[in-house]
C-alpha cells in the first residue's frame, strides 16, 4: 500500500467501518501478483516486475483517505485521451486472472446522460478487449450507473444484464470510494467482488478467451476508435473513466474469496505513517519570494509545522502551512519580503515540533586499535542547529585524531585502546535542546599471527586471534588473496620453498575490517635447479657463459666443473669464459650447496670453432668470428677418406662478421667443390 499520513475512510460504503480496527494488522495478498499501481503521482509499478505505467492526459487529486496527490484522476469522455498505457501488459493472459482497483465517479458525472445504455458507451477502470470490435475481456467497468456482469460470445465483463440478480447488482453513486475486483480462474468461472463481497459469478468457455492479443492494456481507458475528429478522422480510445482510480492490482490467478475479503480490509485503512519532515522550494521574482513549492508533503504532522526561510542574500518573507490529514498541503507566502538575489532555503518544522528531535541515535562500535571510529547522529529541528559530542559525559573538542566534534558527525581517525568509552551528542536551537542515547565503542587489539620458520615438506597452520563474532577471514600472501583463504586458520600442507613470503588474514565482523601486520613464513629448503646450463657453440676468441637459475634457503654457494675438475675461480651462479680457446671446448657442470643439502646439474657441452661460416648463393662465405683473428679458407673437389684441401686464402676478420669472396672461382671450382674455414697457423 501507499505510505502517508494516517486519515479516515470517507466515502465507503458503511459495511466497512467496522472492521478498520480489526484489519490494521492484515497484509495485502502478493502470490502471482503481476503489477501494483499506487497511482501515487505517477503510474510506476510497485511490484518490482518493472511494468511501468504511461501517463496520458492523467492528473492526481486526494484518495480515499484525503491525500493529496495520491489518486489518479482522468477526465473521462468517449474519444478523450485520457488513460493509462501499460504497454508491457499488451499479451497477459486473459486467464487466469485477477484485477483490483478503488474507483470513485466524478462528481460532474450524469450517469445514464454522459454514458447512456442505448449508445453502448462505457467507462472502462482497468483490462483490454480481445479484439478491436469485441468486447472487454475480463475487463472492469461500469455502463449505465450499474456494475454487472455480462456474458456475450462467452467473453466476460460487466455490463448491465438480467445474468445477475438485483441483489448481485452495485449502483454507484458519484463521490463515493468503492472497492472493486473481478477474478477469472483457469475453469472458467467469473467472479465480481464489490467491496469485498461477492455480487455475482457465472461461467466463460476459457478457451474462447485466447483473443487477438497485443491490443493496448489500459488503465482508465480501452482500445481505440477510428472517430470522425476535427481536422480529420483520428484513433482515438474509448470507454474513458469520469473520476478517480487508485491502488490498481494484478494478479495472474484467481484470488480466492477469502483473499479478496483480506484485500478489501487491508486497503481500507490508511497505512501507518512514520512521521517524517515536508520539504519545499521558494520562488523568486525580482528580489521577492512569490510562491513555496512542496517537494515531498511529509507525514505525521499533529500540529501545524512553522516555515523558515532562510539565507538567498535577502530578509522579511514569512510563509505559513496547512495540513490535512497529517500530511502538509499547501504553503503560502505572507510576507514577501525583499532584497533576495539568490533562492533561499525554506525549511519546514518536523511532525515533532521545532525543536531538535532525534531521528537516529548513534551506534555502538567495536574497532581494532589503530582503525578509525566514526558516530553519527540523525537530527531533525529548526536550523541553525549546535552539536556538542561527549565522551563519558565530558564534552570533546577536536585535536589529534578527534574531529566533528561540534557536527552531526564526529570521527575518531585513529583509535587507541584510551578512546574506549561511551560516547553521546547534545543539540541544540533556539527551541529547546536533546541529548542523545549513549554509544559505547570497544577498541581491540590487532589481530595477531605469529611468524614461523619450518623444513620443506612440513606442514604449516598460521593461526589469527581476534575478538568479536561472527567474523570472516581473507587471508593474503605477499599481498595476494589466496584461494580458499577463508577460515581462522591457513593451513600449507608438504610447505615448499616458493611458500616463503609475508602472510596476512582480512577479518571483517558487522562493526567493520580489521587488517593483521605481515608475518613471515620461512620454509628451509636445500638448493632446488630451476633450469640446466644449456649447451653451446662459441668462436674462438669470443666469449660464452653458463649459468643456472636456482632457489633455496640462502646462503647458496656455487661450483663449476670442466671435465668434471673444479674451476677455481668458478664459486657463482654464473660462469663466464673469455677468449675462447680450443683447449676451452668440453663439458662443464655445477653443484649448488647451502646448509640443508646440495644438488648438482647435468652436463653441458662448449664446442669452440674458428669462426661461424654460411654459404650464400654465390661463391664465398660469410665469416663470424673475433676481430684480429686469422683464418685460412681451405678448397676441396670432394669430401672423403684422404681429402685433398688446398688453401685458398688467409683472411684477418676486421669486422665481428665479415664478407669474403671467391674471385678465382671459374678456376678453383671447376664446376663444384668444397669450402672450410680453420685457424691460421
Amino acid at each position: 500500500m501507499k505510505t502517508h499520513g494516517i486519515g479516515t475512510l470517507s466515502g465507503i460504503l458503511t459495511l466497512t467501518l467496522a472492521l478498520a480496527i480489526q484489519v490494521r494488522a492484515q497484509t495485502v495478498p502478493t502470490n502471482g501478483l503481476i503489477a501494483y499501481y499506487p497511482l501515487a503521482g505517477n503510474a510506476n509499478d510497485a511490484s518490482g516486475n518493472g511494468n511501468n505505467g504511461v501517463l496520458l492526459n492523467v492528473s492526481f487529486s486526494q484518495d480515499r483517505f484525503g491525500v493529496p496527490g495520491k489518486a489518479a484522476q482522468f477526465s473521462g469522455a468517449r474519444g478523450t485521451n485520457s488513460a493509462i498505457d501499460c504497454p508491457t501488459l499488451g499479451n497477459l493472459p486473459y486467464y487466469p486472472i485477477s484485477y483490483s482497483c478503488w474507483f470513485l465517479l466524478a462528481s460532474n458525472l450524469v450517469i445514464n446522460v454522459d454514458y447512456p445504455s442505448s449508445s453502448g458507451a462505457y467507462m472502462n477502470l482497468v483490462g483490454r478487449e480481445q479484439s478491436d470490435n469485441a468486447a472487454s475481456a475480463g475487463a472492469f467497468g461500469l455502463i449505465s450507473g450499474e456494475i454487472l456482469l455480462h456474458l456475450t460470445n462467452d467473453l466476460a465483463y460487466f455490463y448491465p444484464s438480467v445474468i445477475c440478480t438485483t441483489s448481485g447488482t452495485v449502483h454507484p453513486t458519484t463521490n463515493v470510494w468503492y472497492h472493486g475486483v473481478l477474478t477469472i480462474d483457469n475453469t472458467g468461472l467469473v467472479s465480481m467482488y464489490v467491496n469485498g463481497g461477492l455480487r455475482g459469478t457465472s461461467s466463460v468457455n476459457p478457451t474462447t478467451l485466447a483473443g487477438a492479443g497485443g491490443l493496448p492494456f489500459r488503465i482508465g481507458g480501452s482500445s481505440y476508435d477510428l472517430q470522425v475528429m476535427p481536422g480529420g478522422n483520428a484513433l482515438v480510445p474509448r470507454y474513458a473513466w469520469r473520476g478517480l482510480i487508485d491502488d490498481v492490482r494484478i494478479y495472474n490467478r484467481a484470488l480466492s474469496t477469502n483473499e479478496v475479503s483480506q484485500l478489501f480490509a487491508s486497503e481500507s485503512v490508511a497505512p501507518i505513517c512514520v512521521p517524517y519532515s515536508a520539504t519545499a522550494s521558494a520562488n523568486v521574482v525580482n528580489g521577492f519570494v512569490v510562491g513555496v513549492s512542496l517537494a515531498d508533503r511529509g507525514c505525521g504532522y499533529t500540529n501545524t509545522p512553522l516555515v523558515f526561510i532562510l539565507g538567498g542574500g535577502g530578509s522579511g518573507a514569512t510563509a505559513s502551512a496547512t495540513v490535512t490529514n497529517g500530511v502538509v498541503v499547501g504553503v503560502s507566502i505572507t510576507n514577501p519580503g525583499s532584497g533576495y538575489t539568490s533562492t533561499p532555503a525554506v525549511y519546514i518544522s518536523s511532525p515533532f515540533g521545532p525543536a531538535p528531535h532525534i531521528t537516529q541515535q548513534p551506534q555502538t562500535l567495536v574497532v581494532t586499535n589503530g582503525t578509525s571510529a566514526v558516530f553519527g547522529v540523525g537530527v531533525v529541528g529548526v536550523p541553525p542547529l549546535g552539536f556538542q559530542w561527549q565522551k563519558d559525559s565530558v564534552d570533546l573538542v577536536d585535536g589529534g585524531a578527534a574531529y566533528g566534534s561540534a557536527s552531526n558527525i564526529l570521527t575518531l581517525a585513529t583509535t587507541a585502546a584510551s578512546d574506549a568509552g561511551n560516547y553521546g551528542v547534545v543539540i541544540t536551537n533556539a527551541y529547546g535542546s536533546v541529548t542523545s542515547g549513549l554509544a559505547s565503542l570497544t577498541v581491540l587489539g590487532a589481530p595477531v599471527i605469529t611468524s614461523q620458520t619450518v623444513r620443506a615438506g612440513s606442514n604449516v597452520v598460521l593461526t589469527v586471534e581476534a575478538m568479536g563474532v561472527p567474523m570472516t577471514y581473507q587471508w593474503r600472501f605477499n599481498g595476494v588473496a589466496i584461494t580458499n583463504g577463508t577460515g581462522a586458520a591457513l593451513s600449507l600442507t608438504n610447505a615448499q620453498f616458493e611458500q616463503s613470503g609475508t602472510y596476512s588474514v582480512a577479518i571483517t565482523n558487522r562493526w567493520g575490517y580489521s587488517l593483521s601486520s605481515n608475518v613471515t613464513l620461512t620454509v628451509l629448503s636445500p638448493p632446488q635447479l630451476l633450469t640446466q646450463p644449456v649447451s653451446t657453440v662459441g668462436y674462438w676468441g669470443e666469449g660464452t657463459t653458463f649459468s643456472v637459475p636456482c632457489q633455496g634457503t640462502p646462503p647458496l654457494s656455487y661450483q663449476w666443473y670442466f671435465d668434471g675438475v673444479p674451476i677455481v675461480w668458478g664459486t657463482n651462479a654464473t660462469l663466464s669464459l673469455t677468449n675462447l680457446d680450443f683447449t676451452d671446448a668440453g663439458t662443464f657442470s655445477v653443484q649448488v650447496t647451502n646448509l640443508y643439502g646440495s644438488v648438482s646439474s647435468g652436463f653441458a657441452t662448449l664446442i669452440v670453432n674458428p669462426a661461424g661460416v654460411s654459404l650464400g648463393l654465390y661463391a664465398g662465405l660469410t665469416l663470424t668470428g673475433s676481430v684480429g683473428k686469422t683464418l685460412s679458407i681451405q678448397y676441396a673437389t670432394t669430401v672423403g677418406s684422404p681429402t685433398n684441401w688446398t688453401t685458398i686464402t688467409n683472411i684477418t676478420l676486421t669486422q665481428p662478421v665479415q664478407l669474403w669472396v671467391d674471385t678465382n672461382v671459374n678456376v678453383s671450382l671447376q664446376g663444384k667443390g668444397f669450402y672450410r674455414v680453420i685457424a691460421s697457423p
